[in-house]
């Protein structure tokens, strides 16, 4: 096993310039999330599953590629092509995949374009390195990770293209392995009111009558509440699984992303939508959550 190891290593060694060039070539396809367009990057990992040497499948984009001729043990490398979008704030070329002292700069550079470049040049190093694998490889590179990965690994485990006994997940912490990763919930509420003019008939129960309308962004006040109620029960319980060093989601959280309502100061809101995502932690069922 030890021998076994120098060797990959050694071959990683020496695929070194070829391992930064495919990750700054990456960087600089764009597969931001939305708005979810992934032909190109789609294609290029598949050219580089075929080129190393992996039976390789596309299926949405999502690029499968195995090595090994048993079916168990299976073990499954898993990384995720897309990104979330490049927002403002950028003193570099997010597209641009420059080295600076040192380090790789773009979208995409650490999370998790790093890691599908990783998975890609370990599996190279595992095949060229002549080793007899006493099992099978899954490589997976998917799609839709920063918007839940219904299309992307839901999708691929729901139609059974991709099963293992194991699967050893890279999403760009900085080299630290951890015991696992959280689940989740996204949730929508909307609440209906009822229109009126503020001024005439506010949203005031003393004074209500058959005009008055009803204001959805006060309704929806009690949910908030409600909520952030829930989260202090939720902080109560530690995970006892071992997290990547300073990561503080040790408890599941609730995250209040997004709220919108009304249209128009002079009228009593009708329509109020509040959009979250419950970061869940092993001790806590996601199903029982929802």
């Amino acid at each position: 096993m030890k021998d076994n190891s120098k060797k990959i290593m050694d071959k990683i060694d020496e695929m070194r310039e070829e391992i930064v060039k495919f990750h700054q070539q990456m960087i600089q396809i764009p597969s931001e999330n939305p708005p979810a367009k992934y032909r190109e990057i789609s294609k290029f990992v598949e050219s580089k599953f075929k080129e190393i040497g992996l039976q390789t499948t596309t299926k949405r984009k999502n690029v499968i590629g195995t090595y090994g001729n048993s079916e168990s043990p299976s073990l499954i490398l898993y990384g995720h092509m897309d990104t979330v979008p490049i927002y403002d704030g950028w003193t570099k070329d997010p597209f641009g995949g420059e080295i600076i002292d040192g380090k790789i700069y773009g979208r995409g550079s650490c999370d998790d374009k790093s890691c599908v470049t990783a998975e890609i040049f370990a599996t190279k190093a595992l095949i060229e390195s002549g080793i007899d694998l006493p099992g099978k490889l899954t490589v997976i590179s998917v799609i839709d990770e920063e918007s839940g990965g219904f299309n992307g690994a839901q999708y691929l485990l729901d139609k059974k293209h991709i099963t293992g006994d194991a699967c050893l997940l890279g999403d760009g912490r900085g080299g630290y392995p951890a015991a696992y990763t959280g689940g989740f919930a996204l949730a929508t509420i909307q609440i209906i009111g009822k229109k009126a003019h503020a001024l005439s008939f506010p949203d005031i129960p003393k004074y209500r009558n058959e005009f008055s309308g009803i204001n959805a962004i006060q309704k929806m006040v009690k949910i908030l509440e409600f909520l952030t109620e829930l989260q202090q029960e939720y902080l109560q319980i530690e995970t006892q699984y071992p997290n990547f060093p300073g990561h503080p989601s040790k408890v599941t959280t609730i995250n209040l992303a997004k709220i919108d309502g009304g249209n128009k100061l002079s009228a009593v809101p009708d329509n109020c939508m509040l959009y979250f995502i419950i970061n869940t932690i092993p001790e806590h069922d996601i199903e029982t959550i929802k």
